[in-house]
């Protein structure tokens, strides 16, 4: 771990557990929160985790006597409850154990709604979906409110921050993550654009003509989105320490949402 430097990382499940991790190092001095939401909730507990996040974040850094420290960031998407060491001793995730161990593990929390879209949009703007109006995701069903409130990431750009966002937005259909106060993205699309140019091959999918349910993946380990996209996200947090700003990166991965390919 690095000091000056916030992390934040979660992992949820769509429709039934959520999981979390945040750990904060200031000033050359531990100051450990991570945290782990789970088995309750059918998505991210946002609400709690801003208030977590940011008393936590500010507190550390007035106690500190740090003017800024940094903030990474990192979701995946329908990360099961019992798909990680901490609660499952037949899984390996040496990683995310460590993250843990060094922290707090909260086993219980509750979420605002259980779909994809608002509670990214709630994560984003602190506020209830009823507030927001969105719902329900803007890409299925029936139409729903556009996402259109002012959120935290433009007051941390305001704050004098350097910030990134790459991989999964699903925010909004138009508007990307410079539109509420980032200066760098990388889109999922930017990945299979990139994959497309090097002409890698497709993943092979376990049941033929039905991608849906995943596959395998025949590109090597380091050209795999995960991977791709983690590269993206080290990239860019090299140029912001060059700049010598404080810095908030997000990493979204899909992954394990289907479809979920694996490497050979």
């Amino acid at each position: 771990m690095k000091k000056n430097t916030f992390y934040f990382i979660t992992f949820y499940r769509i429709w039934k557990q959520i999981g979390a991790g945040i750990y904060c190092e200031a000033a050359g001095d531990e100051s450990g929160i991570n945290v782990s939401l789970s088995k309750y909730g059918n998505n991210v507990a946002w609400s709690l985790l801003l208030m977590l996040l940011f008393n936590g974040f500010f507190n550390s850094v007035k106690a500190q006597n740090t003017k800024s420290l940094n903030i990474l960031f990192i979701q995946c998407d329908q990360f099961r409850y019992d798909c990680q060491g901490k609660t499952n001793p037949m899984v390996k995730t040496p990683y995310i154990d460590k993250l843990t161990s060094e922290g707090m593990f909260f086993s219980n929390a509750f979420t605002p709604i259980p779909t994809c879209c608002p509670t990214r949009q709630t994560f984003i703007s602190g506020l209830w979906p009823e507030q927001h109006k969105g719902l329900w995701n803007y890409d299925i069903t029936l139409p729903v409110a556009l996402f259109d409130e002012h959120t935290w990431t433009e007051d941390m750009k305001s704050s004098g921050y350097n910030q990134g966002y790459v991989g999964k937005w699903h925010v909004h259909p138009v508007k990307t993550p410079l539109d509420f106060g980032f200066n760098k993205y990388v889109s999922d699309t930017d990945y299979y654009n990139w994959k497309k140019f090097q002409n890698l091959p497709e993943a092979i999918p376990v049941i033929k003509d039905f991608i849906w349910m995943g596959g395998m993946d025949p590109v090597s380990l380091e050209k795999t989105h995960t991977h791709w996209l983690a590269q993206k996200a080290i990239d860019q947090i090299k140029i912001f320490k060059n700049e010598g700003k404080p810095w908030h990166m997000r990493l979204e991965f899909v992954e394990p949402h289907l479809p979920m390919n694996t490497t050979a």
